[in-house]
């Protein structure tokens, strides 16, 4: 075997650096208290199911680790900025999570908190 690091390898290592920072940021903005769930029906009918609140909301996402990974960033279709997508277990089912941190406003906005749609692959798993 050569010495030699793959392509992929270095993509996920890229990859994952930029994850480990977006999600430092996060928790930092987190932890001054700027957390916002858009209250969108496919969020509260799911928090409303689970029994969950905001705040065990905002906890699941402050817990998110690059292994929840699942892609972007990407541009926010609807504001400037980009949105970062996870996923995670809870409560037996998979949750999908749609992240933003609206720069210059210092707060993190969750789009999406709802049962994951259709199976999630996480490269960095």
């Amino acid at each position: 075997m050569s010495g030699k690091i793959s392509l992929n390898t270095l993509k996920l290592q890229k990859i994952r650096q930029a994850v480990v920072d977006f999600l430092s940021e996060l928790k930092e903005v987190i932890d001054t208290g700027k957390f916002y769930l858009i209250d969108r029906d496919k969020n509260l009918k799911f928090a409303a199911e689970l029994g969950i609140t905001r705040e065990m909301i905002k906890s699941t996402v402050r817990e998110l680790e690059a292994e929840n990974y699942y892609q972007g960033p990407t541009p926010d279709r609807d504001k400037p900025g980009e949105v970062w997508e996870f996923g995670k277990e809870l409560m037996g089912r998979e949750i999908y999570i749609k992240v933003k941190i609206v720069q210059g406003q210092c707060k993190v906005i969750c789009i999406s908190f709802h049962e994951a749609e259709s199976g999630m692959t996480y490269p960095l798993r």
